[in-house]
């Protein structure tokens, strides 16, 4: 694998860093593929997934933030009587690349309100409170499907000091992580 810090310009410019087919056919291509990854998950794992497609209602996302959870007491947390609050397997997917990070993530809902977590460098690799053999086995089938994991050490890079990352998600100095997943509201 190519040093993936001499990748962060082109990322900041939300350029594609890879010539395979989706990412180098355009954001659309790319989403309906990562939509067939999710569905193949949520298959072979027999859990449930809330993603966020449309960057967070506003703006450009770098990324696709597809997170599974099963509705057991594995995932469940305690929650008030009118709403539903779950641990679950967060998978940040780079709408400009092949690479992808997890980690934990918590998110509640109910009729009225919804919480959630916002993807930052120190949830890479936290997966505290996750079934192993449920982490395995997305990790396995976003392998199959020409996915590669990156770690935090990875991700930990800073970049030169002049950088600027059109993101909300951090200040700098920013880090390799900043660059491949960003957010811009």
């Amino acid at each position: 694998m190519e040093d993936l810090t001499s990748l962060w310009p082109r990322l900041v410019r939300g350029e594609t860093v890879s010539n395979r087919s989706p990412w180098s056919d355009g954001e659309r291509k790319v989403d309906s593929f990562y939509r067939g990854v999710v569905a193949k998950i949520e298959r072979e794992q027999r859990c449930r997934s809330r993603n966020e497609w449309s960057h967070y209602g506003s703006g450009y996302a770098s990324f696709v933030e597809a997170w599974f959870y099963r509705d057991d007491e594995d995932f469940r947390r305690p929650h008030e009587p009118k709403g539903q609050s779950f641990v679950g397997l967060a998978v940040l997917l780079s709408r400009l690349s092949e690479f992808y990070v997890l980690g934990r993530g918590e998110k509640s809902w109910s009729k009225t309100t919804a919480g959630s977590f916002l993807p930052e460098l120190a949830f890479v690799d936290r997966l505290t409170d996750l079934p192993a053999d449920f982490v395995q086995g997305v990790e396995h089938t976003l392998s199959a499907c020409g996915l590669v994991r990156l770690r935090r050490e990875q991700l930990e890079a800073e970049l030169p000091s002049a950088t600027e990352v059109p993101t909300i998600l951090a200040d700098p100095p920013y880090r390799f992580f900043d660059a491949l997943f960003h957010w811009e509201d």
